[in-house]
């Protein structure tokens, strides 16, 4: 395992390969479940706009996209979403 840097970035390049390939799937699950909920149009706007802003984010700076993905999340399950359309960690 490698050794962080200074800034929380890892000095790893596969590493960091590895965890963008996670943050990707994540995310692309997170707007397939978002997608499929029972929503009200407004309201899945609103988690899709975060999303979007979380894939915005993952392009320059992964693991600050991984922590507003987890974020999310918590948001969802507190809002009372269903559990089977539950954005993953």
């Amino acid at each position: 395992m490698s050794a962080d840097a200074e800034d929380g970035h890892s000095t790893d390049p596969g590493g960091d390969a590895v965890a963008a390939a996670a943050l990707s799937d994540a995310l692309r699950d997170a707007f397939a479940r978002v997608a499929a909920a029972p929503l009200v149009p407004d309201e899945k706007r609103r988690w899709q706009e975060r999303l979007l802003a979380i894939t915005t984010t993952a392009k320059r700076d992964t693991p600050r996209a991984a922590k507003q993905l987890a974020r999310v999340r918590a948001d969802w399950q507190a809002a009372g979403n269903d559990a089977a359309a539950d954005p993953p960690s």
